[in-house]
């Protein structure tokens, strides 16, 4: 038994440097992990803030969506109108200065372009609806083989 004692005498002997240290590194620790959860605890603060904001700002949009939507179709009316009023007085210029023939080449010239950018669009919306659906090979059915 007299060897049992001998190591826990040992053990009991520890240098009092050693644990000042020892307490005096804990406690830097301690202190270092009550300044993270300081630092945490304000990201999660601002965190709630900004996401309080983000909603606030959000539900403003929202909102005045309708307002806007009015704006934007207001702005493509009268641009549209304009556009249209001033073909119109081109054409009437040019029926004024007797300009005929070129106003049915240019007529003619306005409806190929016309035609081609309606074929181009109606193209794109079919593609996007065909892309949305379920087709195998791009659309393209295979062919039947007949014996």
């Amino acid at each position: 038994m007299s060897q049992n004692q001998k190591p826990q005498r040992q053990n009991s002997e520890l240098d009092p440097d050693l644990i000042k240290d020892f307490l005096r590194h804990q406690q830097q620790q301690i202190q270092l992990e009550e300044r993270r959860l300081a630092l945490e605890e304000k990201r999660l603060s601002q965190d709630g803030k900004l996401a309080e904001k983000s909603m606030d700002i959000n539900g403003q949009l929202l909102k005045d969506a309708p307002s806007q939507q009015r704006k934007t179709i207001i702005t493509i009316g009268v641009i549209g109108s304009i556009l249209i009023l001033g073909f119109l007085l081109f054409l009437s210029y040019c029926i004024y200065n007797g300009k005929e023939d070129f106003i049915k080449s240019f007529l003619g010239w306005v409806s190929h372009l016309f035609t081609i950018a309606l074929g181009f669009w109606v193209g794109r919306s079919t593609a996007k609806k065909n892309k949305s659906g379920n087709r195998d090979n791009d659309g393209i059915a295979d062919a039947e083989v007949v014996d």
